[in-house]
């Protein structure tokens, strides 16, 4: 059985692209404040409960230096995203995969079975590509798309359903 073409190539980004993008991470803006802002209430709510269970100075300690770790975890975590997605925006590229969905898989992403959040995997020519839940309702398995991605964060900004090439006649025997 002979596989369907796979090509994955660089282009550059035009200025559809750059919405596109941008649309999608609009709400990335918005992230480290209100991590900040949860992190505060369950600060807050937290050292009002040591307060109201009169616990000692050593707890008021330990509960912020717990507090200013995960802050600080948080924050790294976020400026890392945000200075690998400014040097794909700087680089003007886009990665281009165009393929036949291989498999379509939906991972859960709790521990328990009850949980809502699930993970959209595309398998296109033995490489793996998360999308959003609308585009892994929309394609099956089997279909030729066409994916654009930012190279270095990975984030998928463009899906389409392309037709099958036409093998060309080099090709066969």
């Amino acid at each position: 059985m002979s596989e369907s073409p796979h090509y994955d190539y660089l282009a550059e980004m035009t200025a559809e692209d750059f919405k596109r993008v941008y649309k999608k991470i609009n709400v990335w803006r918005y992230v480290p404040w209100i991590l900040r802002l949860g992190m505060l209430v369950v600060l807050g709510l937290s050292l009002l409960y040591i307060r109201q269970t009169d616990a000692g100075p050593l707890t008021y300690v330990m509960v912020l230096l717990i507090f200013g770790v995960g802050q600080g975890m948080a924050e790294v975590g976020i400026r890392f995203f945000m200075r690998n997605l400014r040097f794909d925006l700087r680089n003007r590229q886009k990665r281009v995969v165009e393929g036949e969905v291989q498999e379509v898989r939906r991972k859960n992403k709790s521990a328990t079975n009850s949980g809502t959040l699930y993970t959209y995997w595309w398998e296109i020519g033995g490489e793996e590509f998360r999308i959003e839940r609308a585009e892994f309702e929309r394609v099956s398995a089997g279909e030729y798309v066409r994916l654009e991605i930012l190279p270095v964060t990975g984030i998928t900004f463009g899906v389409a359903v392309l037709p099958f090439p036409e093998a060309d006649a080099s090709s066969f025997p």
